[in-house]
């Protein structure tokens, strides 16, 4: 039966025998192999230069140029050298066989033919040659696989490690050489720790090593949010990642692979949408929003008694109408900017409307929160605005036992806050 892998194959007979030519040449086409023949070396050098056969059969004694010499020639020839070699000789000549497989050849055909093994002997160089083709091309196309991987790995944007079961560094991407400081080849070997120096951004304490994770457990591991990167030369920067287990096709874990990025800019980034949702852009103060945040977080037993003070501005309209919103503007930061000076570093004040301020006075009593309001408006009183009057109206009310309703307190501060406007007289 015609193996798979010499199916279709064209074997090229080199005799110079016409007799011993045609009958290797019909034996081989009977089983189902093109035969090219050359009767002469000269001949069949000449015809491998256009087009190479996938064995040959080479008788050793031919007038002109042997067997030895046209085998010869073949493999010191690149283009052909890897074509397996079948050489023809007598029975029992001991020295030709040495001297064929010396030059090259690949096995032996001995004259008088034995149909049974002439087609063994061509079947077996020619699944040797086919397997061997195949096997180089399966090496060829890892080596591109495995190439096109490495160069992915070594240009993508973000940092990659590889470490081996061990958990020691066996590759780095130039990325990752950059954001850990671990330059040329020095990290590899390293334990993925000395590389990886990691904390948390505010505890300070080491965060825990992603790579040993994924080696206990064989899970997708990411790292936990705050984590800092302190690299070799002590800088540090925040960065977000993940490590997966490298397994083989048994599904063996062989190692694991780290991917990190720097999210310095994405934290910052982050940091400035979170102040401008917190914050008033006019003023800078906090805005309504993070007001009731914070009001829901500090409304618990051990802040009591808790204070809230209302103010707001008198004759900002009339400000505005007189002297244009610029003027209104002005007034609005410079009172926020007195406010500021007197109160306290955990006191809790924002802007809450067009011309409405509240504060949050955590552990301040009924009195205290008038003191406190009695010494603005005398920084009130002092101010010299470049135009308009500077005058702001202040209620409050204190929360003195955790049955009392937040909401409600914060309305009682606004309905006192009212009042005292009543008997502001306007004016601009």
């Amino acid at each position: 039966m015609k193996s798979q892998y010499s199916r279709n194959a064209e074997i090229m007979v080199v005799d110079d025998n016409r007799e011993s030519l045609g009958l290797l040449t019909t034996l081989l086409k009977q089983n189902g192999y093109r035969i090219r023949p050359a009767d002469s070396g000269e001949l069949a050098l000449a015809s491998l230069q256009n087009q190479k056969p996938d064995l040959i059969i080479l008788d050793v004694k031919m007038p002109g140029i042997n067997g030895f010499e046209v085998c010869k020639r073949i493999k010191s020839d690149p283009s052909i050298s890897d074509i397996p070699v079948i050489f023809v000789t007598a029975l029992n000549d001991t020295e030709a066989k040495v001297e064929g497989f010396r030059v090259g050849g690949t096995d032996f055909i001995v004259k008088p033919y034995q149909e049974e093994e002439v087609i063994s002997r061509v079947r077996n160089q020619l699944e040797i040659f086919f397997l061997r083709k195949e096997l180089e091309q399966t090496n060829q196309n890892l080596f591109n696989e495995r190439e096109l991987l490495r160069t992915t790995l070594m240009s993508i944007g973000d940092g990659v490690i590889c470490t081996d079961t061990e958990a020691r560094v066996t590759m780095m991407n130039e990325v990752a050489k950059d954001l850990t400081g671990w330059h040329s080849d020095s990290s590899i070997g390293q334990d993925f720790s000395t590389v990886f120096n990691i904390i948390n951004e505010y505890t300070r304490e080491p965060a825990f090593n992603p790579v040993k994770k994924v080696l206990e457990t064989g899970n997708i591991i990411g790292l936990a949010n705050h984590t800092i990167l302190i690299a070799r030369d002590g800088h540090e920067r925040p960065i977000a990642d993940s490590a997966s287990p490298i397994r083989n096709s048994k599904g063996r874990s062989v190692g694991v692979v780290l991917v990190f990025r720097d999210v310095t800019y994405e934290k910052e980034h982050l940091c400035k949408i979170e102040y401008l949702s917190f914050h008033d852009h006019l003023t800078g103060l906090y805005n309504r929003r993070f007001f009731e945040k914070e009001m829901k977080r500090l409304d618990t037993a051990r802040r009591l008694p808790l204070t809230m003070i209302m103010g707001d501005l008198n004759g900002l309209k009339m400000t505005n109408d007189a002297f244009g919103h610029t003027a209104g503007d002005n007034l609005l930061r410079l009172s926020a900017d007195i406010l500021k000076k007197c109160l306290r570093e955990d006191d809790i004040f924002c802007r809450y409307g067009g011309d409405e301020f509240v504060i949050i006075l955590p552990n301040t009593d009924s009195l205290m929160a008038e003191s406190l309001v009695l010494r603005i408006l005398s920084e009130i009183r002092e101010a010299k605005p470049e135009k308009g009057i500077l005058s702001i109206s202040f209620g409050w009310d204190t929360k003195t036992s955790e049955g009392q309703d937040i909401l409600q307190i914060l309305k009682n501060a606004e309905d006192f806050m009212y009042k005292k406007k009543l008997m502001i007289k306007p004016s601009i």
